[in-house]
């Protein structure tokens, strides 16, 4: 199944190009959304095949265009994009995956038909498109699209990555990787279960979080920032009682103490995944919150970028601040 997922600001051109797709007569699961932040949410809960941007949509509410490129590059997914102008003409974000293919407003059915066979390609060989199966870019674009590089590959993955060479978009987005994978694989060890993404959204800092959450300042020579867990008591208390292989039931003196110890083995975990990167990150002492829907204050100043995620049947989140030193 292909999934195509449809993004214009207008319902009308919504319908238009979905009804292009489906004259194809592939076998597509189509979404069709106003808001572009749905996309990254789609990005992280499962992945796209095929992406339509069409010309009428320049700015995302909450996260730039550029930003979902930066999130494509992320995931493992193979996505092909469909634009309309040349607004990622000069961005180096192009996912390597990735086929940008310039439209009318409205696909046409032959570029709807070779986007799919790309799609499918891609599918059927498990990452890797057919070469005879590649959608073809326009002629005044092939000569003037970014080519992914090695580098770009690298980043993609996080495996090659330069940090010292990375634009701030992609230093965060590789930061923010890092840490949910450290966390992940702490739940998975303590749990035996991973937690599962349900959500990415940008929080109005006067929004309420959980009721314990722990504040991570981090720093290096070029940027300053700050990490955030934020668990409803619920699920805190299953975490914590296994963590201390006892019944905890209530939040009290030993909460602060127990999440403490809770964040510094992710931490740690955090700390070897950016030595492998040859990340220099350093890292303060967690600041505790206790208390029923309290507020997270970020010490550094830019977007809240919040990922919530499902577990034990109950949800918490994982906050993201990070600003260029001047």
């Amino acid at each position: 199944m292909i999934k195509v997922f449809i993004l214009d600001t207008d319902t009308g051109n919504l319908e238009k190009i979905s009804a292009v797709f489906t004259s194809s007569g592939a076998l597509l699961q189509i979404k069709k959304t106003t808001n572009p932040s749905e996309v990254l949410n789609e990005l992280f809960l499962s992945g796209i095949h095929i992406l339509v941007f069409p010309k009428s949509v320049n700015v995302a509410l909450g996260l730039s265009m550029k930003s979902i490129i930066d999130n494509l590059k992320s995931t493992k997914a193979p996505t092909i994009t469909l634009v309309t102008n040349n607004l990622f003409n000069k961005l180096e974000t192009i996912p390597t995956l990735s086929q940008i293919n310039f439209c009318p407003e409205v696909p046409t059915l032959a570029i709807i038909k070779q986007a799919v066979a790309y799609a499918d390609s891609v599918i059927k060989s498990g990452g890797k498109a057919a070469a005879n199966a590649a959608t073809p870019q326009n002629s005044a674009q092939q000569n003037s699209a970014p080519k992914a590089s090695q580098a770009d590959a690298g980043a993609s993955s996080g495996s090659n990555a330069n940090p010292a060479a990375m634009d701030p978009a992609k230093f965060f987005t590789l930061l923010m990787n890092l840490y949910v994978d450290s966390m992940s694989i702490f739940f998975e060890e303590l749990l035996g279960t991973k937690p599962v993404r349900e959500s990415l959204f940008v929080r109005n800092e006067n929004d309420p979080s959980g009721d314990v959450s722990s504040v991570i300042s981090i720093t290096n020579a070029k940027m300053v920032g700050s990490i955030a867990i934020s668990f409803k008591s619920d699920v805190f208390f299953k975490v914590a009682s296994k963590f201390m292989s006892e019944d905890i039931q209530s939040l009290n003196d030993d909460t602060k103490d127990i999440l403490t110890e809770i964040i510094s083995e992710i931490n740690e975990k955090f700390q070897v995944k950016v030595k492998e990167q040859k990340i220099e990150v350093n890292q303060a002492l967690p600041m505790i919150l206790v208390g029923p829907n309290h507020k997270i204050k970020h010490g550094s100043s830019g977007k809240i970028v919040c990922v919530k995620f499902g577990l034990l049947n109950s949800s918490f989140s994982v906050e993201f601040v990070v600003q260029s030193k001047a």
